[in-house]
């Protein structure tokens, strides 16, 4: 199994783990999944070794940055009875194991990883998560279609505007008169969070999602250009500037 190598980005990384002689056994997808693990892997290892701008610089690719970002913000869950009959509170909830596991995010909790969650946190009574989907590795054949691509164009088409979280309920108590009386059958007062799911009906009616990142069509034509070309940040400036130049002489 290859490491990441200094600078490299993730594209890069997925690219050359997708072509390496061991995995060569398994199946593209589980490929792909293996190698998206060690990725996650090594951004946990950077996080405890340098600070947050050098992690970014370093981890990175620009176009990850600044777009097209691939990605949506969603309420996961919310104090609200659910279909089931349950009321999670957000405040029991412990998160350390969903991001030691790399904060997956699957399609429909069928284990299929189609990307991960760049920030999760509390909003009044809800948890909001801004979730970046998978791009497919270098050389994935265009002819395939690509997990990520698949279910992030159905998030933004409205056919999947749900999520929903995977929790092992720890401690939970009986729902009030107030709250029996509306529906509920148990209180999950704690629990751990395994990972959480996009889905076309979410059991809590209030986790959908809430907007779609930008893409890359409000940017200078210029600037796109730069950034579908550099790696990193610092060659972002590089490439911006004689971008610039090259237009300005042309005029």
């Amino acid at each position: 199994m290859p490491t990441p190598l200094p600078n490299e980005s993730e594209k890069e990384y997925l690219g050359r783990c997708m072509g390496w002689g061991d995995l060569q056994s398994t199946d593209a997808s589980q490929r792909a999944a293996i190698c998206h693990s060690k990725w996650d892997e090594h951004l946990k290892a950077s996080k405890k070794s340098l600070p947050m701008g050098l992690i970014v610089l370093k981890a990175l690719p620009v176009v990850e940055l600044f777009g097209p970002e691939r990605c949506d913000v969603s309420t996961i869950t919310s104090k609200s009875i659910d279909a089931e009959g349950d009321i999670v509170m957000p405040e029991g909830l412990d998160w350390d194991r969903f991001h030691e596991d790399g904060s997956p995010v699957h399609y429909a909790h069928h284990s299929l990883r189609v990307g991960r969650a760049l920030w999760v946190k509390a909003k009044g009574d809800r948890i909001i998560a801004k979730t970046r989907y998978d791009s497919a590795p270098a050389g994935w054949s265009k002819d395939k279609s690509w997990i990520g691509d698949v279910v992030f164009d159905a998030v933004r088409k409205g056919a999947l505007p749900g999520k929903s979280i995977t929790v092992l309920p720890e401690e939970d108590r009986k729902p009030t008169d107030e709250e029996k009386a509306a529906g509920c059958k148990r209180v999950i007062t704690k629990g751990t969070v395994m990972e959480f799911s996009v889905c076309k009906a979410p059991v809590n009616q209030d986790a959908v999602v809430e907007e779609i990142c930008k893409s890359l069509d409000a940017f200078n034509p210029v600037v796109v250009e730069a950034l579908n070309q550099a790696g990193h940040l610092d060659e972002l400036v590089a490439r911006i500037g004689l971008a610039f130049d090259e237009l300005a002489g042309s005029r």
